[in-house]
C-alpha cells in the first residue's frame, strides 16, 4: 500500500515536523531515551523539502533498526560512545584556566564527567556495553574496539537488508544489481585477504587496490568499478550507523584499466556545430541540456514535472534516481534555462518506455553523431557532453568541492552524519558557479551554436 505524502509529518505554525513511532528495538538508545514517539522540527515550510528530509532521517533510523536486530550489543556500544563523546564536548566548554599567585596558569577540569561514567558502577549493573564504552571514550583503552567491530561480511549483509527494507516501504533504494555486487565483492575481497571475517575497519586502501589488480585478468573494468562502488556504499552505510570511523578506503582506491572500459573524448567545436545543425528539435534540446547540466542521459530523460522546484528563490532541478548514491541530488539553473528544460519535460519532448531505459535515445544520438561527424566509433558519445561540462567548470576556476555535488560526483570525506539534520546545500553559491561556468569562454563557444 502506498503511503500518503504526509506520512510521519505534522505541520505546526507553518513548519513541518517529523513525528515517528520509534520501534521497540531501538527505544533504549540514548537519542530516544525510551520514548515511543520521536518528534523533531525539519526547519522548513516546504512540503517537498520536508519529505526529502523525512526520508533521509528515517532511512538512517531504519539502519539502526536493522543493526539492532543483527547485533544489538554493537548498537548499544556505539550509542553509548556517541553519548559519552557528546558529554565530553560539553565538559570541554566548562574547562577554566586559573592563574596562580606565582603567575603560573593551570587548567581546571570539571570533575563530574568521570563520576557520571564509572566503569565499576557499569559492571556492577551488568551493563557490559556501557563499561566498555567508558573504557574506550574516557580511558582510551583501544583493546575493546575489536570486540564490537563489524566485519566486512556483516557490513555487506547490513547494507543489503537496509536497502531491501527501504524498497519494501516504497523509498528510494539501491538497485538489485548493486546489492548483488555488494555481496559478491565482499566475499571476493575477504577471500583475497585470506580472512573471511576481516574487520571493516582494518581494510586499507592498499588492500583494495591490490585486490582490484588481482581481478584484472578475470573481471572487466566495469565489473571492478561496480564492485568498488558497491563496497563504498557499504562503508557509507556503516559510517552513518557509527559502525566504522575514518576515511572510506573504497573512495580513493585506484583501478588500473585493462583497456576494456569506455572512455569518452570531448567533441570539437566543428563536430558540435555539425551535430547541432543536423539535429531535429528533440535531439537538439537533449544535446543542449546534456552539455549545460552535465547530466547523464538517463538522468535527463528520467526527469518529471515534479523534478522542478524553487528553494529560497533558486530554481532547482532534482535528480531522484541515478547511477550512484552521489547522483541523487538537486542542482540550480538560471531561471530562463530552468524554464526551457521544464517545458521540454512537461511537453514530453523525450518520451521514454515504461522501463525508462535510455538506450533508445542513446542510439538516436549515436546515429546523429555518425551523420554529423562521419565517425561510428565509440570514443565520443552523449557522455562526452558530461565531460565537457565538467571541463567548463574547471576552466571557469570553480573549486572541485563546489562542482562535485552539482554534477553528481562524490567528494572526499563524508558529512552525512549530521548533514541529515541541516538546512541543506548552499544553492545560491552553486547557482553562481553554474552561471560562471556558462559564461566561460570554453562553454560560450558551444552555446552560441544553439542560438543560430
Amino acid at each position: 500500500m502506498r503511503r500518503r505524502e504526509t506520512w510521519a509529518l505534522q505541520q505546526k505554525a507553518n513548519g513541518w515536523y517529523l513525528v515517528w513511532n520509534v520501534p521497540k528495538a531501538i527505544r533504549g538508545l540514548p537519542m530516544f531515551g525510551g520514548r515511543r514517539l520521536y518528534t523533531k522540527t525539519l526547519q522548513t515550510g516546504d512540503l517537498k523539502e520536508a519529505q526529502r528530509k523525512r526520508d533521509l532521517i528515517i532511512a538512517n533510523f531504519d539502519r539502526l533498526v536493522a543493526q539492532a536486530e543483527e547485533a544489538p550489543k554493537r548498537l548499544r556500544f556505539n550509542a553509548y560512545i556517541e553519548e559519552i563523546q557528546q558529554a565530553i564536548r560539553e565538559a570541554e566548554l566548562r574547562i577554566e584556566a586559573v592563574v596562580l599567585p606565582d603567575g603560573q596558569e593551570v587548567i581546571v577540569e570539571p570533575e563530574g564527567l568521570r563520576h557520571a561514567y564509572d566503569v565499576e558502577a557499569a559492571i556492577a549493573r551488568g551493563d557490559e556495553e556501557l563499561a566498555d564504552a567508558i573504557k574506550l571514550a574516557i580511558h582510551g583503552e583501544q583493546d575493546v574496539i575489536d570486540k564490537y567491530a563489524i566485519t566486512l561480511k556483516e557490513a555487506s549483509t547490513a547494507f543489503i537488508e537496509s536497502e531491501k527494507g527501504k524498497a519494501a516501504k516504497g523509498l528510494k533504494a539501491a538497485a538489485p544489481a548493486t546489492l548483488s555486487r555488494a555481496k559478491h565483492a565482499a566475499e571476493s575481497l575477504g577471500s583475497f585477504l585470506g580472512r573471511p571475517a576481516v574487520l571493516l575497519k582494518d581494510v586499507e586502501r592498499r588492500d583494495v587496490t591490490l585486490w582490484l589488480d588481482s581481478l584484472a585478468g578475470s573481471k572487466s573494468d566495469s565489473t571492478r568499478v561496480g564492485y568498488l562502488s558497491a563496497l563504498s556504499l557499504v562503508w557509507e552505510n556503516c559510517y552513518l550507523t557509527r559502525s566504522v570511523e575514518g576515511d572510506n578506503p573504497f573512495k580513493s582506491a585506484g583501478i588500473k584499466s585493462t583497456g576494456d572500459s569506455q572512455s569518452y573524448a570531448p567533441f570539437t567545436l566543428e563536430e558540435m556545430a555539425q551535430i547541432v545543425e543536423k539535429a531535429p528539435h528533440d535531439l537538439r534540446m537533449l544535446t543542449k541540456f546534456g552539455l549545460i547540466t552535465g547530466c547523464r542521459l538517463s538522468e535527463i530523460i528520467g526527469l518529471q514535472a515534479d523534478s522542478f522546484e524553487v528553494s529560497q528563490g533558486v530554481p532547482l532541478v532534482r535528480i531522484k534516481a541515478g547511477k550512484t548514491a552521489n547522483s541523487i541530488r538537486a542542482f540550480p539553473l538560471p531561471l530562463g534555462l530552468w524554464e526551457e528544460l521544464r517545458q521540454c519535460v512537461v511537453g514530453n519532448v523525450w518520451p521514454v518506455p515504461k522501463s525508462k531505459n535510455p538506450h533508445g535515445w542513446s542510439s538516436k544520438f549515436g546515429k546523429l553523431k555518425e551523420a554529423a561527424t562521419g565517425v561510428r566509433d565509440r570514443t565520443k558519445g552523449f557522455h562526452s557532453l558530461r565531460g565537457m561540462a565538467i571541463t567548463a567548470y574547471q576552466r571557469a576556476g570553480i573549486p572541485e568541492d563546489v562542482t562535485a555535488p552539482i554534477v553528481g560526483h562524490g567528494t572526499k570525506g563524508l558529512t552525512m552524519s549530521y548533514g541529515l539534520y541541516s538546512s541543506g546545500h548552499d544553492y545560491s553559491r552553486q547557482l553562481e558557479a553554474v552561471e560562471s561556468m556558462l559564461a566561460s569562454d570554453y562553454m560560450s563557444q558551444f552555446l552560441k551554436l544553439f542560438n543560430k
